[in-house]
């Protein structure tokens, strides 16, 4: 199919259907829909802002799963990008070139070490674990599991200081059978110290719970090591089918963590050659989240952060603030929006706009590395991962 050459005035007056532009004429950029009112083309141009990472807002089924996908669809089909998803409500489990359903049928084993030290790995799981649970509230827990965790490297006969990648790490079960065995051992001091005992069971509990439960999820190898989820194409981990929240937490937070080690001993990168997505992973985005230096650094290690989420006012601000883009459908409530509108000075004319809002209607905001950022409405393309073979031969296609 070839279209006859086509004016920007006739453009102008015409809603623009589901055609995507030549990628020779896009050159990188996403092409993602049309504005309102004079209905230009709109497209995601990461180079001209300050960073490539994206926080996408809005209410269940307004369009922001579709619209991330469109984005890695295609970043996917120019640039050979590999992405990381963590994925809380399975929304993306039928698009991934590799989808890992936690709880299931696949399996995580938090104590991979993905080239890293055992002490390293031990400092990212005690991360995961303290933001899921306040361990640090409970130190004596903190400190246990600290010492539990080294003693299972050193009987896999591991130094802690050194990666070797012939051994095989231990799991959480390892972990728990040690906590009980060291219960066991000090079960006479107890008599004396009521707050260590109660804080001992407690602790074994939670692992207990873990690495006996949800089909043993944690308990056994890897089906994917982490040190190969960054260069599988799309890889998913579908975090929807286990116990609780905590657990969802737990792993999103020690996969957020390897990444963040991985991409500094990798180094510098020009370009985008790693994209990481939260979907409504919301919890992964606030005060103790390691997406702070995530944002803030990764542009210029080639990591691209995507966070979209319905649960706006538990994305810290900062996460908002060091973000090139926004993408805002409609909100749920008039609290999430004078939250946003604080963050980003958002005018009376486009609060009012997000309350009307239907499927597929969107508000961006971008943050220009030259120039004042810029906010306008547009329309999601509907049919996003469908590919039309058009070329224009407008000599004024109005771009934006």
């Amino acid at each position: 199919m070839r279209a006859q050459p086509t004016f920007s005035g006739e453009l102008l007056r015409m809603l623009p259907t589901a055609v995507e532009p030549p990628q020779g004429m896009l050159k990188g950029k996403v092409y993602l829909g049309w504005t309102r009112i004079q209905k230009k083309l709109v497209f995601w141009d990461w180079e001209k802002l300050v960073n490539p990472h994206i926080v996408a807002f809005g209410k269940s089924g307004m369009g922001k799963s579709t619209f991330v996908k469109k984005l890695l669809h295609v970043l996917r089909a120019l640039h050979s990008v590999n992405a990381v998803i963590i994925d809380f409500s399975g929304e993306y489990a039928d698009y991934a070139d590799v989808n890992l359903q936690l709880g299931v049928r696949d399996f995580l084993n938090l104590l991979d070490l993905g080239k890293l030290t055992p002490r390293e790995r031990i400092e990212q799981v005690l991360h995961a674990f303290d933001t899921a649970f306040n361990l640090k509230e409970a130190p004596l827990q903190y400190i246990l599991l600290s010492e539990f965790l080294e003693e299972a490297y050193k009987r896999k006969g591991f130094d802690l200081d050194k990666y070797e990648e012939k051994r095989e790490p231990p799991t959480l079960l390892d972990v728990y059978d040690i906590a009980v065995e060291k219960y066991e051992e000090e079960r006479e001091k107890f008599r004396r110290s009521e707050g260590r005992s109660s804080s001992f069971e407690s602790l074994i509990a939670k692992i207990r719970f873990y690495a006996l439960h949800s089909s043993g999820a944690f308990s056994k190898p890897s089906t994917v090591r982490l040190d190969e989820i960054t260069s599988r194409g799309v890889i998913n981990f579908d975090l929807s089918k286990l116990p609780d929240e905590e657990a969802r937490i737990v792993v999103g937070m020690s996969i957020l963590e390897y990444l963040i080690d991985r991409m500094r001993k990798e180094g510098e990168a020009q370009g985008i050659k790693l994209i990481i997505v939260l979907d409504e992973a919301h919890k992964l985005a606030g005060e103790k989240s390691p997406l702070i230096p995530l944002v803030k650094e990764g542009r210029k290690y080639g990591f691209m952060i995507v966070v979209s989420t319905q649960d706006v006012a538990d994305v810290d601000r900062r996460v908002i603030s060091n973000a090139g883009s926004l993408f805002i459908f409609k909100l749920r409530s008039p609290e999430d929006i004078d939250y946003l509108s604080r963050a980003v000075n958002m005018s009376d004319y486009f609060k009012e706009m997000l309350h009307k809002f239907e499927v597929g209607q969107c508000l961006v905001s971008y943050d220009f590395r030259r120039g004042q950022a810029n906010m306008f409405a547009f329309y999601v393309e509907p049919e996003l991962l469908r590919r039309v073979e058009v070329v224009f031969e407008a000599p004024e296609l109005p771009l934006v």
